[in-house]
């Protein structure tokens, strides 16, 4: 008999589901509100969210290097330039050559681009610490992309996704 109480109960409650005011006339009331965004602004906020300094867990280090190599050679003029451990550990990468010269790479031409790139990871705890630096490049002085462009640059070291539409050459 309690079980034929409980399936009546649950029968009134839902029959006046249906009534005047009920949750179905509420919520065709309410405005439909939602927000169009083009993939091309989606791009450019998660690289905007992106900081030029990040972690890299030790086990993906390799790929993360790897990228940032793959980077410099694939879309700056030069390439890599400048490949060499830094004092106290950790590591530099570079499509310019230092102005101090104390580099072991062969002294390159000159450097055509845009756009100069650092790439720095230093070891710290069970991670490695990168940080992704940008700076105008002799054939241009414009500053104005070189934070998006190094934010552009983290993402697709730490991420593996580089977004080719926003980044100035």
């Amino acid at each position: 008999m309690r079980h034929t109480w409980t399936i009546v109960f649950i029968l009134l409650l839902c029959s006046g589901c249906g009534a005047k005011g009920g949750p179905q006339q509420r919520a065709s009331a309410r405005p439909v509100i939602f927000e169009v965004v083009t993939v091309e602004e989606q791009a450019k906020a998660a690289v905007a969210e992106m900081p030029t300094e990040f972690g890299v867990p030790i086990e993906n280090d390799t790929a993360a290097w790897s990228r940032a190599r793959y980077f410099l050679n694939s879309y700056t003029e030069s390439g890599v330039r400048l490949d060499e451990p830094l004092p106290g550990g950790g590591w530099r990468l570079s499509n310019y050559q230092r102005i101090d010269g104390s580099s072991k790479q062969p002294a390159a031409k000159k450097n055509s681009d845009r756009f100069e790139y650092l790439i720095l990871k230093k070891p710290q705890g069970d991670m490695l610490l990168y940080r992704v630096l940008c700076r105008p490049g002799t054939a241009a002085r414009t500053i104005s992309n070189c934070q998006e462009n190094a934010r552009n640059v983290a993402r697709f070291i730490s991420e593996g996704n580089l977004e080719l539409s926003l980044l100035k050459r």
